[in-house]
């Protein structure tokens, strides 16, 4: 079997660490990236199974990035990783086929849930 990739996108390093290192437990391989432009770089280099992606970036808004990545992979599964979990943000969200939408703080539960089955 391959070793699934996966990229998270988030310019919290604490966030990053962790659900790498959750991930790196599960047996998946992991990169990061702390704005969109780096995300969208790795994604490129990187070619994930799936991304873990903040919505509040210094760059600008998670949002504006899935259509490039769809439209690099139309496979890729997107998870929502954000501390802003309004309607709002969970109706968008939607309108972009996001299945997993995780409210920080996050948990381990939330992240193996998100990821499986891949």
């Amino acid at each position: 079997m391959d070793i699934k990739k996966v990229l998270i996108i988030d310019d919290e390093i604490d966030i990053c660490l962790l659900v790498s290192s959750i991930l790196r437990k599960e047996g998946y391989e992991t990169t990061v990236a702390n704005t969109l432009a780096e995300g969208e770089q790795k994604f490129v280099e990187f070619n994930p199974h799936v991304v873990f992606l903040d919505l509040n970036l210094p760059d600008g808004v998670g949002f504006s990035i899935i259509p490039k990545l769809k439209k690099l992979n139309s496979d890729i599964r997107i998870n929502i990783v954000s501390a802003y979990d309004g309607v709002t943000e969970r109706s968008e969200a939607k309108k972009h086929g996001i299945q997993h939408f995780i409210s920080k703080p996050l948990n381990r539960d939330a992240v193996i849930q998100a990821i499986n089955p891949i």
